[in-house]
């Protein structure tokens, strides 16, 4: 919570405004986020697999951890909450745009990192994923050894090759 109350302390400094409200609108943001009947951070839901939780564990990394303070950001862009923020604090016009264009950077940079963890988890995962059929996993198999094999001929870090296609296809 220290994060995103720096992070929101920094958007009022920028803006030449006073820090006394980030308080609030954290608080407010995590209540909301929180609410039995919300369930956003509920680990059965497809976006917390593989950002926030591994199965039903909850993933211990800097970047879940960013992700839990975005999920918690993401709040202000719900209408109805924002317009009760915007109300008892009584902020200012410049500073809802402020806002609003601050969730929606949240959001987004959840999203993206969401998707290079899914990702991610299914190159680690693949050979043990008995989801995808034994002809698949094979070709997932020899597309991989494939990929390593162009990366060491070409003396480089990276190349986009079959294997990365077929990551694409079953990561969409």
């Amino acid at each position: 919570m220290i994060e995103a109350w720096f992070l929101l302390c920094s958007k009022f400094i920028a803006h030449k405004q006073e820090v006394k409200l980030a308080d609030k609108i954290i608080q407010y943001c995590i209540e909301s986020a929180f609410a039995p009947n919300v369930q956003l951070f509920n680990e059965q839901r497809l976006y917390m697999q593989d950002t926030i939780y591994m199965n039903q564990l909850i993933k211990v990394t800097k970047v879940a951890r960013r992700q839990i303070v975005r999920l918690i950001f993401s709040q202000l862009l719900l209408k109805h909450n924002f317009e009760r923020l915007v109300h008892e604090l009584e902020i200012e016009n410049e500073l809802q745009y402020v806002f609003i264009h601050f969730a929606k950077n949240e959001v987004g940079a959840f999203l993206t990192q969401m998707s290079k963890d899914k990702v991610n988890t299914f190159i680690k995962t693949f050979r043990i994923n008995y989801n995808i059929n034994y002809i698949n996993r094979e070709k997932l198999i020899a597309a991989e050894a494939n990929r390593i094999k162009e990366i060491k001929e070409n003396n480089v870090n990276e190349v986009y090759t079959e294997f990365d296609s077929l990551v694409k296809l079953y990561t969409k």
